[in-house]
């Protein structure tokens, strides 16, 4: 049996996920017209919900939030039943997921764009704090060897540098993990 859980669960599960807010209204918004699959209800008529309903709405409120409807959605997602469309219908949907795809994989290059701009700007601060760092570290070690000790603000001032000296260090993985992601492939193609 499937672990089963409550909206509010599955609403902040989303909702990290998406960094978007999500309401019960939204999810049942879903479930109306299909996108989730047939829910379980508990003995008291609430909804609860499995991953892959969790993952569904995850991917259809991805979808809403790029301008998407709820119909094109559904093609996206697969949960049209093709094969109960006419001939037209068919032709129409082969057409709008082709446009779709189209779409998405511009958005992709697009973000890929975005990602390689961030992260090459992101290099640029690094090194110009990297090398601001070094110079403000250099003058707070002669002035501890001139001295017998570090007056208060230059205790300050160093504990902000080891702060900056780590935060260099968060912003250059995340760099490196952007750049790793930008050249992943997104699809299996085998």
């Amino acid at each position: 049996m499937p672990i089963l859980y409550k909206t509010e669960d599955a609403i902040n599960m989303i909702s990290g996920n998406l960094r978007v807010g999500v309401t019960h209204q939204r999810l049942k918004h879903l479930d109306d017209h299909g996108l989730l699959g047939t829910l379980t209800r508990t003995k008291g008529g609430h909804r609860v919900y499995t991953v892959q309903q969790i993952e569904a709405a995850t991917v259809a409120i991805a979808f809403l939030e790029l301008g998407y409807s709820v119909e094109e959605i559904k093609i996206l997602m697969g949960t049209e039943d093709l094969e109960n469309m006419s001939v037209v219908a068919q032709a129409d949907y082969v057409i709008a997921y082709g446009r779709m795809t189209t779409a998405l994989m511009n958005n992709i290059d697009l973000l890929r764009f975005v990602i390689h701009a961030t992260s090459s700007r992101g290099e640029e601060i690094v090194n110009d704090l990297a090398k601001t760092n070094l110079h403000r570290k250099k003058k707070l070690m002669k002035a501890s060897k001139t001295k017998k000790g570090l007056t208060r603000e230059e205790r300050k001032e160093r504990v902000n540098l080891e702060n900056l000296v780590l935060g260099i260090k968060v912003i250059k993985e995340n760099i490196e993990n952007l750049k790793k992601k930008a050249k992943t492939p997104l699809l299996d193609t085998e």
